[in-house]
């Protein structure tokens, strides 16, 4: 048995159906947002009229990273951050027209070429995929997958504590 199918949970199915259900959302909010990025005046006025953008509605960064997140968590039923990083390369190597920054676009072509996420990802400093899959997932699987591209976002901050007076 491999280390893939292994160790997916019982309610596997589940929990992959209700992911997709985010996913549908994510990418559609995500290329109907695409459309309002313009000219000021043009962008007020079709808010205005509630008119509805034209087509094509093309998809950008985050809904490629949010597919290659729910691709690790199909195989894998949970976050694995090899995997993640390794899947973040091939959609950004397939199509890296998708609107990533520069950044990001260097971290990403490390990657391609071999480069470990744990190395490169250090001067990543988007949140998109992770505000975008937190909700779908658990908070701990939000966590480890932003590791993947914001490491140093993850350090456990206290909080002050109050002087009692």
């Amino acid at each position: 048995m491999s280390a893939t199918t292994s160790a997916l949970p019982a309610d596997h199915d589940a929990r992959l159906a209700r992911a997709r259900r985010s996913l549908d959302g994510l990418s559609l909010g995500d290329a109907f947002g695409q459309r309002f990025f313009g000219h000021e005046l043009t962008v007020d006025s079709m808010i205005a009229h509630r008119a509805l953008p034209r087509s094509p509605w093309n998809y950008t960064d985050d809904t490629e990273m949010a597919l290659a997140l729910f691709g690790v968590l199909g195989r894998h039923g949970r976050v694995d951050q090899d995997a993640l990083a390794a899947a973040f390369a091939h959609r950004w190597r397939c199509d890296p027209t998708r609107g990533y920054a520069g950044t990001a676009m260097g971290i990403l072509r490390e990657l391609h070429h071999g480069g470990d996420w744990r190395a490169v990802s250090g001067a990543s400093t988007g949140y998109g995929l992770h505000k975008a899959t937190a909700r779908a997932m658990r908070p701990r699987w939000a966590r480890t997958s932003r590791r993947t591209t914001h490491p140093w976002s993850c350090a456990r901050r206290r909080a002050p504590r109050r002087s009692r007076t």
